[in-house]
C-alpha cells in the first residue's frame, strides 16, 4: 500500500529518473521490466540505472536506458552525477545503505522505494509498505509496484510486460566462435548446475547425471554446461564424470552478456534458481527449472517473469520435513532424475520437430 499517497502531479511529464537495484544478477534480471515501464510511462523522461559495477554489462545496452551508473564506485564521483542529472525521481527496487545513502544526496524531490528499514522512512517521501517477505508475488511484480507510485493512472493505462536483454555483435561473435570450435552447428541444449546459494539446488553429481541421461536421448545434438570463471573448475570436475562424448562445457569471461547470447540460441535451457536462468526467462526460452516448495524460494517469487514457456521440477514438494539449512536437496531419486532428463528432451523435441 502506498503510504503517502503519491499524485500524478508530483512528477513532470519529461522527468529524470533514476531506478536503482543494487544487489545480484537474477535481482536486477527482474528489475528489467520496471526499468522499461519507467520508459513506456515517460516516454521523453530521461533514466538512469544505478547497479552494482558487477551487473553493469546486463543493462549497458538496454535501448530504454540513458545512463547506467555504478553504486559501488566513488561516491563523490556518483554525487556529482546526480547533481548533474537533476533527478525528479529516485525510484529504489531494493533498499540497502548504499542505496538510502544515494537516494538521500540525489536532490530529487519524489523518492520511492520499499519502507522496510528503519532509515527507508526518513529517505523516500512516497514510498510504500510492500512486505516482501511474505512473498505473495513475483520480485518482479514488486518492483513494478514501486515504478506504479510515480503514476499509477498512467502506469495503468501504458502497462506492458517488456524490457529484453540485448547483446552486442561482438557478444554474438564470442558465442559464435565457440559454437564453431566445437562444432556446435544444430540445436543444443544448455544447463547450468551452479547457483549462489540464495536457494536449495541440485548436487553436482546429480547435475552430471541429468546431462549424461539428457545426451543419451539426444545423441545427435550437444549439451552445454555453463559455468562462470570461479565455478569452471567444478564444472570440469562435472565433465570428467559424464560418459557421454555430446557433452561440452563453457567458461563464461568477464562479460555475462556473452553467456547470455550463447543461451539465446540454445534450444532448451536447464538449471536451478539463478542469474542466468532469469537471462533465459528474460529471452523467453523453453526452460526446466528445478526451485524449492519453500515460500520465499518458490517459483511464485522468484520465477522467470513473463515466460510462460518454463516448467519448474519442485523436488520436495511433498516433502514438509525439508531441511532448508542444507543447500541442496534432501531426497533426490533416481526416479527424479530421470524425470528432469525427460521434461529437457520433451522441449528440446517439441522445438525441434516445430510444434
Amino acid at each position: 500500500m502506498s503510504l503517502f499517497l503519491p499524485s500524478f502531479k508530483d512528477v513532470p511529464d519529461k522527468p529524470g529518473i533514476i531506478i536503482s537495484r543494487a544487489d545480484k544478477i537474477g535481482d536486477l534480471i527482474l528489475s528489467i521490466p520496471s526499468f522499461n515501464m519507467a520508459r513506456r510511462m515517460y516516454p521523453e523522461g530521461r533514466i538512469a540505472v544505478l547497479v552494482r559495477s558487477y551487473n553493469a554489462g546486463i543493462v549497458k545496452n538496454l535501448p530504454f536506458i540513458d545512463e547506467t551508473w555504478i553504486i559501488d564506485g566513488d561516491f563523490s564521483d556518483l554525487k556529482k552525477r546526480m547533481k548533474a542529472f537533476r533527478a525528479d525521481v529516485f525510484a529504489a527496487l531494493y533498499s540497502d545503505g548504499a542505496t538510502l545513502k544515494a537516494a538521500a544526496a540525489s536532490g530529487a524531490p519524489f523518492r520511492t522505494g520499499p519502507l522496510s528499514k528503519p532509515l527507508s522512512w526518513l529517505v523516500y517521501n512516497k514510498g510504500i509498505i510492500q512486505k516482501r517477505s511474505r512473498s505473495v508475488k513475483n520480485e518482479a511484480e514488486y518492483n513494478l509496484d514501486i515504478i506504479k507510485t510515480l503514476n499509477p493512472e498512467l502506469f495503468g493505462k501504458r502497462y506492458e510486460i517488456g524490457g529484453r536483454i540485448t547483446c552486442s555483435a561482438e557478444n554474438v561473435r564470442r558465442a559464435e566462435a565457440y559454437l564453431e570450435k566445437n562444432g556446435v552447428k544444430g540445436p543444443y541444449i544448455i544447463i547450468h548446475p551452479f547457483a549462489g546459494g540464495s536457494a536449495k539446488n541440485l548436487t553436482e553429481a546429480q547435475y552430471a547425471a541429468i546431462a549424461d541421461r539428457t545426451a543419451a536421448m539426444t545423441p545427435d545434438s550437444f549439451i552445454i554446461m555453463t559455468a562462470s570463471e570461479s565455478d569452471f573448475p567444478r564444472l570440469e570436475a562435472i565433465k570428467s564424470s559424464v560418459p557421454a562424448k555430446n557433452v561440452l562445457i563453457y567458461k563464461n569471461g568477464p562479460d555475462i552478456l556473452d553467456l547470455a547470447a550463447l543461451i539465446e540460441r540454445a534450444e532448451v535451457y536447464a538449471g536451478g534458481s539463478t542469474g542466468p536462468s532469469h537471462i533465459a526467462g528474460n529471452m523467453r526460452k523453453k526452460a526446466v527449472l528445478i526451485y524449492p516448495a519453500k515460500k520465499s524460494q518458490s517459483p511464485l517469487r522468484w520465477g522467470l517473469f513473463g515466460d510462460d514457456l518454463a516448467q519448474y521440477v519442485i523436488p520436495d514438494e511433498n516433502n514438509p520435513g525439508e531441511d532448508y539449512s542444507k543447500k541442496t536437496f534432501d531426497c533426490i531419486t533416481e526416479d527424479t532424475l530421470n524425470g528432469i532428463a525427460l521434461k529437457i528432451f520433451d522441449k528440446f523435441k517439441t522445438r525441434h520437430e516445430g510444434n
